[in-house]
């Protein structure tokens, strides 16, 4: 074999794959949704890891951070930091980070199939609290997992955890643009989503009896990056893509037509009637499914320029004839138009955001 196709990782040598990480922004270099700011509520830390839950009393911030492990320089983190306790969990509370692998991604492992293939998980890890915390590989349909521990050994202090993940031969993994694989990452979890370390069951599962519950101590923080899922039992170093890469690979779920500054352009469009204001947008990348549209609004948000007569959108966009691949918008402006008006659509506020969503 020649040296070009193969990889010295420690004292063992297997093969460079190449590709191998099947987890997409695992280094959050794009936060398309938030732009690195501080968020409550939203569904996502960054683009691909999703707040799966902050179901029960407990609240947070979660952010997009420039804070990582010496050994991964110079990229960035996901951090969550608790701001109200949930010191008595319910059976059904959970506060889970999850990432979706896309069954076309993940097909190959076999997972399902007596021919499903041994895989590792690693990533880094930093809490102030120290203990046994856990997480799960489970299918899409939540009727198959498999939970994993991992200790954190020493608080505020970034530390590498690497997971040899089981395959499961039964049950159903989707191998379709649908849910393959979800991996998660507990911070407090009720007995609901409980399961014994060994095997997989026949349930939804988010971590074991043993989690730390991070929830419990207000402005305890939990933060990870250098996420890796790859096929084998060897945990390679960390894979990095290039950044247009790996934000072309997240557009595939997720891309923002954000505003830059006033006045920035959006599109060319067209007067419909004398009220309805039209546009077309062609994404950058296929996206997974038709989308739906993620937007941040308010008044005079979006402003209409043509034929002498400015206007704005008074209201939200609403997606017409939408593909993997394009979509027509429309809106209602606040001022009559004249219908067959060629029209300049920009960004008149630096708070709006447009963007569509192809989520798992």
């Amino acid at each position: 074999m020649p040296l070009s196709k193969i990889q010295d990782i420690g004292n063992q040598v297997v093969p460079n794959l190449g590709r191998r990480n099947l987890i997409i922004n695992g280094a959050f270099l794009h936060d398309q949704r938030h732009n690195f700011g501080t968020h409550t509520t939203e569904t996502f830390i960054g683009d691909r890891l999703n707040v799966e839950g902050l179901v029960g009393g407990g609240g947070a911030t979660m952010q997009v951070v420039s804070d990582s492990p010496d050994a991964l320089p110079n990229i960035n983190s996901a951090k969550v930091t608790v701001t109200s306790t949930d010191t008595s969990l319910a059976a059904a509370d959970r506060y889970t980070l999850r990432h979706i692998i896309e069954g076309n991604h993940s097909r190959h492992l076999g997972f399902g199939t007596s021919n499903a293939k041994t895989c590792t998980l690693s990533f880094y890890v930093k809490s102030s609290l120290t203990g046994t915390f856990s997480g799960a590989i489970s299918n899409g349909a939540n009727d198959r997992g498999r939970p994993f521990e991992y200790t954190i050994s020493s608080a505020n202090t970034w530390e590498r955890k690497t997971i040899l993940i089981v395959p499961d031969t039964s049950g159903t993994y989707l191998t379709t643009n649908g849910r393959g694989i979800q991996i998660r990452w507990a911070m407090a979890i009720g007995s609901n989503r409980h399961a014994a370390l060994g095997s997989y069951s026949a349930q939804e599962v988010h971590g074991t009896s043993n989690q730390t519950n991070l929830f419990a101590t207000n402005g305890a923080t939990f933060q990870l990056t250098g996420l890796q899922f790859e096929e084998g039992t060897v945990a390679t170093d960390f894979e990095h893509r290039s950044f247009a890469e790996e934000l072309a690979l997240c557009q595939r779920y997720f891309t923002m037509h954000s505003n830059l500054g006033t006045n920035t352009a959006l599109s060319d469009g067209f007067s419909w009637d004398a009220t309805e204001v039209d546009f077309m947008y062609t994404f950058p990348v296929e996206m997974r499914a038709t989308p739906s549209i993620y937007q941040v609004t308010g008044a005079n948000y979006f402003k209409i320029q043509g034929n002498s007569v400015t206007s704005y959108v008074d209201g939200n966009w609403t997606l017409q004839y939408a593909s993997k691949f394009a979509t027509s918008h429309y809106a209602t402006s606040d001022a009559s138009r004249t219908a067959g008006d060629s029209l300049h659509i920009t960004f008149n506020n630096t708070a709006a955001r447009l963007g569509y969503s192809a989520e798992l």
